[in-house]
């Protein structure tokens, strides 16, 4: 799960770590290709500061149970302090980078010191349990430390408890949501001060034994955003509620330099909560034509300032996999590894470790640490070509199998490489779990380098579809916003109306494209409103026909029927057309929302869900360019 993983005991313990099961995704696109090292966002409005203040009026954005608006919350005064992570590798290792495929010097630039938000980044992050564990232990006092990390996990509990026993967000309240969330403000606070600075990049170590813990907390963060952007704007307070979902939306940009494997999904992961809760939230509320070019203005900073994940990805796991090769190859660096772990977590249950590690060390000589380099390097070159090759919707579509089959002749040309090795090992490596090792022996052994360390386990095809669908989420989020910015600029429906003219009203260069056929997104007319459509990823126009049931509890799309978007407020905005929005003028739906009671002008069947540009964030699909 992590950017690299060896062994399933170490997948299994960053899968508990991170609380989620990741998969792999990973952004493409030929606009991102020349934007590689390009890492950042212009900077946004000033943070409040001051004393905390009292709780809001009941009810949500807008209502008429309210009162007056409160304006923005008080946030208590802090002071950023630059963090690092520890084990971070600022400078390229000259054994580390020798013969890769690629600029390195590129790779591990980093930006002065004065324009990084990255160490600043980190330091907002230590308010959740997972940084702060990482990042603060040793700096604080032992019980200081440890009286934060309790106060950390238990904020998070309740949060996670809330969210898990409120999925509706027509259904909450401005208070309840105050009480649990409104220590996260001070987060929020720290990460909207951290990015005045333009740049990004947080270093991280090399090798299986390193975590992310920036990462998985990244995806909180998206999460915890819509209820506190629902809070805002029950407050009155516009300009916090949209700070908040560009400082989210941002924070899936920090993470992008020097990729691995579970920033992909993490990224992915970021979208989603953004498209499905925290910008119908604020799609629903009573915007105007500022607001919702503040918002596009987010989403564009994000896409023009996105890097080539794909290709910093592949980069990343390269010298992941080149600095474990050169690890394990060390005697007793193996045996050190497995005993981090409990026994019961080991792919050694009851194994002699020592003889483990001797049969590692064995196979991985520095002679095999440097055939596996070059196998490695050759197969890095072979995809990076294929990427550059991508140059249509139909490329897009057989990229992935194009990797997969990069991968696979790796395997094969590593096993080959290293089959006197693996045939020589000696007499105590190769013993069986009767012997003591456990069941590793030079074959198993062999086995795992090749599932694991060349991912010959994973489906590509799958991870561009995935990648794909990353893009047109963002594409959505744009289109949607340019469709709610229609009603308010031209105080009419966009029925009748196509995409194209609805975008370029919102000052977009066209209708953003549709990922998966390298087309125009579509704006149709349902039956509670506007709604934008993608042929989704069998690749096949339906015509605006969603499959029954095409979203399920996870709020994956189904792989069938066409991905419609409405702009009416839904619990789920991605369900498909059928499933219709709320009733209007629901109980507690705020004002701003479809039928909403609190005296502003409901959008016509309602507005609400998200928007997007030409292509995708992380580099357009093929197609018009930007």
């Amino acid at each position: 799960m992590s950017r690299f993983v060896c062994f399933k005991s170490l997948l299994n313990r960053r899968i508990l770590l991170a609380g989620l099961a990741f998969t792999i995704v990973l952004l493409i696109g030929s606009d991102a290709m020349a934007q590689t090292k390009k890492r950042g966002l212009s900077k946004g409005g000033d943070a409040t500061s001051g004393e905390a203040s009292a709780g809001v009026a009941p009810g949500g954005p807008g209502s008429s149970g309210g009162g007056q608006s409160q304006g923005a919350v008080a946030i208590p005064s802090f002071k950023l302090e630059p963090r690092q992570l520890k084990g971070a590798v600022i400078e390229a290792p000259a054994e580390l980078v020798k013969g890769a495929p690629f600029n390195t010097k590129d790779y591990f630039t980093m930006p002065d010191a004065k324009t990084n938000a990255g160490p600043l980044v980190l330091d907002a992050l230590t308010e959740l349990s997972e940084v702060y564990a990482a990042v603060m232990g040793g700096i604080e006092p032992k019980e200081s430390f440890e009286t934060g990390l309790k106060e950390r996990r238990d904020r998070s509990t309740a949060a996670l408890e809330w969210i898990q026993a409120n999925p509706n967000p027509r259904q909450w309240d401005a208070n309840a949501i105050e009480k649990t969330f409104g220590p996260y403000r001070l987060l929020f606070a720290k990460l909207h001060e951290a990015h005045k600075l333009p740049e990004c990049v947080i270093p991280t170590g090399f090798g299986i034994d390193t975590l992310l813990p920036h990462v998985q907390a990244a995806k909180y963060v998206a999460a915890l955003s819509a209820p506190l952007v629902y809070a805002d704007l029950a407050r009155g307070d516009k300009k916090g509620a949209i700070a908040k979902f560009g400082d989210a939306l941002r924070l899936g940009q920090d993470i992008q330099a020097r990729a691995y494997n579970i920033t992909g999904l993490v990224v992915i992961g970021i979208h989603k909560n953004l498209l499905q809760s925290t910008l119908p939230i604020l799609l629903n509320s009573r915007l105007n034509e500022k607001d919702c070019d503040e918002i596009l203005a987010h989403l564009k900073s994000y896409r023009d300032s996105s890097t080539n994940l794909l290709l910093e990805t592949l980069k990343s796991e390269y010298l992941s996999q080149i600095s474990t090769f050169q690890n394990l190859s060390k005697p007793g660096y193996f045996k050190q590894f497995m005993s981090m772990f409990p026994e019961e977590s080991r792919i050694l249950k009851g194994g002699d470790l020592d003889k483990a590690d001797a049969l590692v060390s064995s196979m991985l000589t520095p002679e095999n640490v440097e055939k596996a380099r070059a196998v490695a390097a050759k197969g890095l070159k072979e995809k990076l070509e294929a990427i550059g090759n991508v140059g249509s919707a139909d490329d897009l579509a057989k990229l992935g199998q194009a990797i997969n089959e990069s991968y696979r002749k790796a395997a094969a040309e590593l096993s080959s490489a290293m089959a006197d090795q693996k045939d020589n090992a000696p007499s105590g490596g190769t013993a069986k779990a009767k012997d003591g090792a456990g069941g590793l022996d030079a074959a198993s052994l062999m086995k795992i380098l090749e599932s694991q360390f060349l991912s010959t386990n994973q489906d590509f095809t799958n991870i561009v579809d995935q990648v794909v669908q990353f893009q047109t989420t963002q594409s959505l989020m744009e289109s949607l916003t340019a469709t709610r910015r229609w009603y308010l600029t031209k105080k009419t429906t966009t029925k009748g109306k196509s995409l194209e003219e609805v975008a370029k009203e919102a000052k977009l260069e066209g209708a953003p494209l549709d990922g998966f056929s390298g087309k125009p997104l579509k704006l149709i007319w349902i039956g509670s409103g506007p709604a934008v459509y993608s042929i989704g990823s069998d690749r096949k126009d339906d015509n605006a026909k969603a499959i029954p049931g095409a979203v399920g509890e996870d709020m994956k799309p189904s792989t069938t029927g066409d991905w419609i978007v409405p702009l009416a407020f839904v619990a789920a905005p991605l369900a498909p057309a059928q499933q219709g929005g709320a009733a209007a003028g629901a109980e507690g739906g705020p004002g701003g929302f479809p039928g909403g009671q609190g005296g502003g002008p409901g959008f016509p069947g309602g507005p609400g869900a998200p928007g997007g540009r030409r292509g995708g964030s992380g580099g357009p699909a093929p197609g018009r360019p930007d």
